[in-house]
């Protein structure tokens, strides 16, 4: 569950090739804006996160120097997990808390996860003798999640105060035991790096977001050139850059067999703030062998000799994809990772604002994932039959593409929406004629 839209959105959709992640919220684009800039994230930003992504699920994940301060029990005595994995990162709980719901005020069900020190955290919450009800996870006026869900909260160390909230699927005032309990635990990133080629600053992950690292790795101290070999389909792959230095004016590109792929990215001292870390697609049925260049110059289309810098180091991560789809004149894959995997239940084609798609949530949360090739700027907007369960995206333009997580126990009606206001039911606005597709994911498993 996390509360973005984030910057992975805005990066993709400015990148050539596919953009596959989830969406959420554009509240995320100053929450990845504000944690970017940590050593400890990754580098080389993907871009959209939704309900339930971090708000960088790409790669060179950089480390963070800084000594932990753990308290000698920050689990205070709890039965909880004491690490999580969660996008391939390690976290560990550093502050946690079970509150008795026969005893219970309304301070008790009040989570403030941030820690002021710019760190990213998650929060997880479980229950325990709630019967049919759950626990709803409210942020800033707006539902962040629910905790039968199972699938943390990201948020930073500047997120405002959480509330839970008791309800029930069926709109009912929950109805707890007498010996009901809500344990919250609050998850902040470790410094141990997953496995992969690293250059002791980030790494590339052999596996991330849904996909296996099949070729790259990391030039050596100085050297603004990298070669990676590929034998395969090159529309089963996706490619993410890297590149750091103080060295100022040095832009990175990348060739593709000879073919200019990326061109004029500007390196900096902390990657994360920059936009090479863009995923990139490409198509190519054709198995063959294939040769990946990264160099740097000093000129932004990538003209004269590469240079070379004391501090520079450029990286390149080539990742197999599995399964894909396109829709909408669009790319998709039939797997995501977010944190949990999610795989393609159905995909809806939409052709009028008037048109409302039933998502029942029921059995777990769901994702949803528009494509609109062209014609009017649209929001997807869905209201569940719970009070207070209305969501709805950013606006999306032509040759677009975002999402929004729908968290679970409640039956959504879901439909598109041009008003910028937003104040109609799903479907109740004004009738525009639009062409549209609404694909559906659901969890796979953590």
């Amino acid at each position: 569950m996390s509360t973005i839209d984030d910057l992975k959105t805005t990066l993709h959709h400015a990148a050539d090739g596919p953009d596959h992640a989830l969406g959420g919220r554009a509240a995320a684009v100053h929450q990845r804006v504000r944690v970017v800039r940590r050593r400890r994230r990754v580098a080389v930003a993907g871009t959209v996160a939704a309900l339930v992504a971090v708000a960088g699920i790409g790669l060179g994940v950089g480390l963070d120097r800084d000594e932990r301060k753990d308290t000698l029990d920050p689990a205070h005595g709890l039965d909880i997990d004491s690490t999580i994995t969660w996008n391939g990162l390690e976290y560990a709980v550093v502050d946690a808390q079970r509150v008795e719901l026969a005893e219970a005020r309304a301070d008790d069900l009040r989570v403030e996860p941030g820690g002021g020190d710019d760190a990213q955290r998650l929060l997880a919450v479980e229950t325990d003798g709630l019967g049919t009800g759950d626990v709803t996870l409210i942020g800033g006026g707006e539902i962040l999640g629910r905790a039968s869900d199972a699938l943390p909260l990201t948020v930073d160390a500047y997120a405002r105060a959480i509330r839970l909230e008791l309800g029930d699927p069926s709109g009912e005032a929950a109805t707890p035991d007498g010996d009901a309990s809500v344990t919250w635990a609050v998850y902040e990133r470790t410094d141990t790096l997953p496995e992969g080629p690293s250059d002791g600053y980030a790494v590339w992950p052999e596996r991330a977001d849904a996909m296996t690292l099949v070729a790259g790795g990391f030039s050596e101290p100085g050297s603004g050139v990298l070669e990676a070999d590929y034998r395969g389909r090159l529309d089963a792959v996706r490619f993410s850059t890297y590149c750091r230095t103080r060295e100022p004016g040095i832009f990175l590109h990348v060739a593709v067999d000879g073919k200019d792929r990326v061109f004029g990215h500007r390196c900096t001292a902390d990657p994360g703030e920059d936009l090479t870390g863009v995923w990139r697609g490409m198509d190519g049925a054709e198995v063959a062998a294939h040769t990946f260049s990264v160099r740097v110059t000093r000129d932004e289309l990538g003209r004269g000799e590469p240079v070379s810098a004391d501090d520079l180091v450029v990286g390149l991560g080539v990742y197999e994809t599995g399964g894909r789809f396109r829709v909408q004149g669009q790319w998709l894959y039939e797997v995501v990772e977010e944190g949990t995997l999610w795989r393609r239940d159905r995909v809806h084609r939409l052709t009028s604002t008037a048109q409302t798609v039933r998502i029942d949530t029921t059995g777990g949360p769901v994702a949803l994932r528009l494509v609109s090739p062209g014609g009017p700027t649209v929001a997807l907007v869905a209201q569940g039959r719970r009070p207070g369960s209305v969501t709805g995206s950013p606006f999306l333009g032509a040759g677009g593409a975002l999402g929004i997580h729908l968290p679970a126990g409640d039956v959504y009606e879901v439909a598109l929406d041009t008003d910028s206001e937003r104040t109609d039911a799903p479907g109740e606005g004004a009738v525009e004629d639009v062409e549209a597709s609404l694909v559906v994911y659901r969890p796979t498993g953590r």
